[in-house]
């Protein structure tokens, strides 16, 4: 009983600040999914190494900072659209860097590793687009507003 009083506890916790990131504005929501993308993603290739696979962590999560970061500057309009033709070549650096591992079942790591960017890094990029979007149209709490009433 202690143990889920305790879990539930925690939940409410790491709910409100959630939900007061993404009220308060789109800096601390950048912070916090930040976070929450680093975090996932170093659990994820931890996962992983559990399961006997070598995945390129690091390139890994350097590259999904990158895509994550400007998505964000994307969403704000101070970087264009076009910017995003820029993956293209941080995915071909994967392949490169796999190359020169050595590892052995290269093709398995790499799609690992491109599985843990694509699995975090892009839904979470995407988030900046409804909220950065819904706080210019209609104030912060047009978030919360576009889950109910659509």
């Amino acid at each position: 009983m202690k143990n889920l009083l305790t879990r539930s506890l925690s939940s409410l916790f790491i709910v409100a600040i959630i939900i007061g990131a993404l009220l308060y504005n789109s800096l601390s929501n950048y912070i916090l999914f930040l976070v929450i993308l680093i975090l996932g993603l170093n659990e994820f290739y931890s996962f992983v190494k559990a399961a006997g696979y070598t995945s390129n962590k690091i390139m890994g999560i350097v590259i999904a900072v990158i895509i994550y970061t400007s998505s964000y500057f994307v969403a704000l309009k101070l970087l264009p659209f076009s910017i995003f033709i820029w993956t293209i070549p941080l995915f071909s650096i994967f392949l490169i860097m796999e190359l020169y591992r050595k590892k052995e079942q290269p093709i398995v790591n790499l799609s690992i590793t491109i599985l843990g960017v694509l699995y975090l890094a892009l839904p979470l990029s995407l988030i900046h687009f409804m909220v950065i979007h819904s706080n210019a149209e209609a104030g912060s709490l047009d978030v919360v507003n576009h889950f109910f009433n659509k």
